[in-house]
């Protein structure tokens, strides 16, 4: 029985989707038997399976899966699209002073998408995501005019949500050194609202998504800037924090085990960690929200525990020594 008679027998379109999916997801399967059994691709069988495959998305499209698994000859059509337009693409953003870490994340990336086994897996919602996202920097590249080209590379790059994690990692290290700088200057909230402002500009294309199952890159941003404005707002109180040679991770074990010691006279955990991020900033140079303190994540805080222990054993020999402290009085 035809696909298209089938269809219409079904009493939901719910219903319909499923069928159509298991049907397109066997199709699929068979073809790519097909495509490695034979050593002429264009066999006969082959190209049968192939046509067939080309017609039913077409008419489906909707239907099919976006998490599915494309036909292996799809995948490699589409890595030699991005083969093609990359480097030239690189090239050309360069000379337009576009920093080569967002580009090596961008190169990088692409990498990772091909290679099996590897997050995210390359699917049909690659099918079409690919080509947009490379058309549009093709565009960025290849545009003649005088502008301010890192904000079109950036509004580019979210509007399209590249929410690779590599390359959301290099924007907040660029947000971070920019805001430290900053800070040093007394400018820390006007260089964040600028941040803040630009975020809010971006307009993400729905459904877009390098990896679909991660949050987007303008949200990933969004919650950087308002965990920063709430460490900003933090220290607003005090004027000269103690900088500190600790990271974000290292502050946190030592607040949550001094206070656990009965440390801080304090009625709630929340009032002795404000006052703790008030009084601290960080290696970075940027303070820490008492949020960060206080959700103590020890599954993430394995690294700092061992250097607070190091630090603390570093302290108390300094003690003993000074003092000619017996190692067995504990009073």
């Amino acid at each position: 029985m035809e696909v298209a008679t089938m269809f219409r027998q079904y009493a939901s379109i719910e219903i319909a989707r499923i069928s159509f999916q298991q049907y397109h997801r066997k199709l699929v399967s068979l073809y790519d038997r097909l495509y490695h059994a034979v050593d002429d691709a264009s066999s006969v069988a082959t190209e049968a399976v192939r046509q067939l495959l080309a017609e039913h998305e077409e008419t489906y499209g909707s239907l099919v899966d976006q998490d599915a698994p494309m036909p292996v000859d799809y995948v490699a059509n589409l890595r030699k699209l991005v083969q093609s337009l990359l480097p030239s693409i690189e090239e050309q953003l360069l000379s337009k002073d576009i920093p080569q870490v967002y580009l090596s994340e961008l190169q990088s990336a692409m990498n990772t998408l091909f290679e099996p086994y590897k997050l995210p897996t390359i699917t049909y919602h690659h099918r079409a995501y690919l080509p947009a996202l490379l058309n549009a920097l093709v565009h960025l590249a290849n545009d003649t005019r005088t502008k301010s080209w890192l904000q079109r590379f950036m509004e580019a790059i979210v509007n399209h949500n590249f929410n690779h994690m590599g390359f959301y990692n290099r924007w907040q290290g660029q947000l971070d050194n920019e805001l430290e700088d900053a800070w040093a200057a007394g400018r820390a909230e006007t260089v964040l609202r600028q941040y803040q402002q630009r975020a809010q500009l971006y307009q993400p294309v729905p459904g877009a998504a390098f990896d679909p199952h991660r949050p987007s890159l303008k949200a990933l941003m969004e919650i950087r800037i308002a965990h920063l404005w709430e460490s900003l707002s933090d220290t607003c109180s005090n004027s000269r924090p103690l900088r500190t040679t600790a990271l974000a991770g290292d502050i946190a074990v030592r607040f949550h085990y001094r206070h656990k010691a009965g440390e801080f006279d304090y009625d709630t955990q929340q009032q002795a960690a404000k006052d703790f991020t008030n009084a601290h900033l960080s290696k970075t140079g940027l303070p820490v929200s008492a949020h960060t303190l206080i959700k103590f994540d020890k599954s993430a805080l394995y690294g700092p525990a061992v250097r607070y222990r190091r630090q603390l054993l570093k302290e108390l020999a300094l003690l003993e020594k000074d003092f000619k402290l017996n190692k067995t009085d504990s009073h």
